[in-house]
């Protein structure tokens, strides 16, 4: 599986790999009605899935799904959507590890990771970055 973006935009794409681990990866960005690209990318392994689009590396296991419109008359085509992940852990957060597991909600052997059951982030990417309301700008190492 191959993300290029030929320039200014991704090419409509369809493709399916695996993860490193075994898990399949699905990723399409098709034309759809209204003169739209819409992006969609699903994994059951949504650690595994963020490593290799080099956005997070500090999530293990859970559920990804990301989705998405980019209006083709847009200047730039800005991509706007949500990332729904579930039942993951959060890895190498120790400080908040540490802070929540005051409280009690968090049993002596989770302690170096922090178990979400569901998080939603709305996000849009123009050009190389993803901009994030909860983080901020991400620009991919790669970029």
């Amino acid at each position: 599986m191959l993300l290029d973006s030929e320039g200014k935009y991704w090419p409509a794409d369809r493709d399916r790999g695996t993860l490193p681990g075994g898990t399949p990866l699905v990723m399409t960005y098709l034309p759809v009605e209204g003169g739209r690209h819409h992006l969609s990318i699903k994994s059951n392994d949504a650690g595994a899935a963020l490593r290799v689009l080099d956005l997070f590396d500090d999530v293990q296991g859970g559920k990804l799904d990301v989705f998405g419109d980019a209006v083709d008359s847009e200047p730039q085509r800005p991509l706007k959507g949500k990332a729904r992940s579930q039942d993951f852990r959060l890895i190498n957060q120790s400080g908040l590890v540490r802070l929540i597991s005051l409280t009690g909600f968090i049993r002596r052997d989770d302690r170096r990771r922090l178990p979400v059951r569901s998080f939603i982030a709305e996000f849009t990417k123009t050009g190389a970055v993803w901009m994030c309301p909860w983080r901020g700008p991400m620009v991919p190492r790669s970029a």
